[in-house]
C-alpha cells in the first residue's frame, strides 16, 4: 500500500480500521488477489459522500422558502444551537446514509427540527432509528400509521400484494419495526394481563387454602386475552412519524 494512500485512509476511517484491512486483504495473501481494493473502498465513500450532498442540496431547494420562513422565526438561542449542534451532526448522518432515497425523510426532519425543542442527543435517537431502517421498512410503517389493525385483519394479503412482500419478509420486517419501538403488539399487553391473572391466582388459592375465599374475580372470570395478534403504532412510532413528515399532515 502506498504511504499516502495509508495515511489518507487513516484520515477517513480511523487507524485501528484501516490496520484490519491491511492485514486481512493488502499486505498478505489476499492482497494479490484483490489488488487496489483500498482505493475501491476510497472510492465507494467518496462517491457516496457526493452522491448524497447532491440529493441533500436538491431537497432543500424544494423546501428553501418553508425553512426559512422558519428559521427567522426561532430565537436567536436556537438558531446558534442549530448551526453549531446539529449541523454536523446531520451531515454526519446524510453522508453515511447507504439509500438516497431516505435524504428526503432526513430533510423533512431538519425542516420540522428547527422549531422542535428537541436537543442534539434526542434528535439523534431519531436519527439513529431512521438510520437502522430500509425504505421498505418504512414504506410498512406507513401501512401502520394510514390503515387500522382492523384492516390488517380483513386485508392482509392485499396488503402484502402492494408491497410485493412474502409473508416471511414481512414478518421480518415487523420483529424489526417492534424491536425499534416503532410499534407494539397486542402480546405485550397480554403477556402483562397474563401476569396480572396469574398474581389474583394465586392470591385467590391462598385465601381458599386459608378458607377466607370469597367469589372468584371478573380477571379470573374472564381474562382479556386475544387470541390473535394486532400490531399498531406505538406513542414513538407516532413520534418518529411526525418528526420526518413532509408536511402538516404528517404523513412520511
Amino acid at each position: 500500500m502506498e504511504k499516502n494512500d495509508r495515511f489518507e485512509l487513516i484520515e477517513i476511517y480511523g487507524e485501528p480500521a484501516v490496520e484490519v484491512v491491511s492485514e486481512l486483504f493488502l499486505e498478505g495473501a489476499a492482497g494479490a488477489i484483490i489488488p487496489g481494493f483500498t482505493a475501491v473502498i476510497s472510492n465507494i465513500k467518496q462517491k457516496r459522500y457526493e452522491r448524497n450532498i447532491n440529493r441533500l442540496l436538491s431537497e432543500f431547494q424544494v423546501q428553501l422558502n418553508d425553512m426559512k420562513l422558519k428559521f427567522d422565526d426561532i430565537s436567536e438561542e436556537r438558531k446558534i444551537a442549530f448551526s453549531s449542534e446539529f449541523s454536523d451532526m446531520i451531515v454526519d448522518y446524510v453522508s453515511e446514509e447507504r439509500d438516497e432515497e431516505k435524504i428526503p425523510y432526513i430533510v423533512n426532519g431538519i425542516r420540522n427540527l428547527i422549531n422542535d425543542t428537541k436537543d442534539v442527543d434526542n434528535t439523534a435517537l431519531y436519527f439513529d432509528v431512521l438510520k437502522s431502517l430500509r425504505k421498505i421498512d418504512i414504506l410498512v410503517l406507513k401501512q401502520f400509521d394510514y390503515n387500522s389493525p382492523e384492516y390488517f385483519e380483513n386485508n392482509f394479503q392485499k396488503f402484502l400484494d402492494e408491497l410485493s412482500l412474502e409473508y416471511d419478509e414481512y414478518r421480518f420486517i415487523k420483529d424489526k419495526l417492534l424491536r425499534s419501538g416503532l410499534l407494539i403488539s397486542s402480546y405485550d399487553k397480554d403477556q402483562k394481563e397474563i401476569y396480572e391473572t396469574l398474581l389474583e391466582l394465586s392470591k385467590f388459592l391462598n385465601e381458599l387454602e386459608k378458607g377466607k375465599a370469597k367469589k372468584v374475580s371478573n380477571k379470573l372470570k374472564n381474562p382479556k386475552i386475544r387470541k390473535d395478534e394486532r400490531i399498531q403504532l406505538c406513542q414513538f412510532g407516532r413520534s418518529f412519524i411526525d418528526f420526518f413528515a413532509e408536511d402538516s399532515s404528517n404523513k412520511i
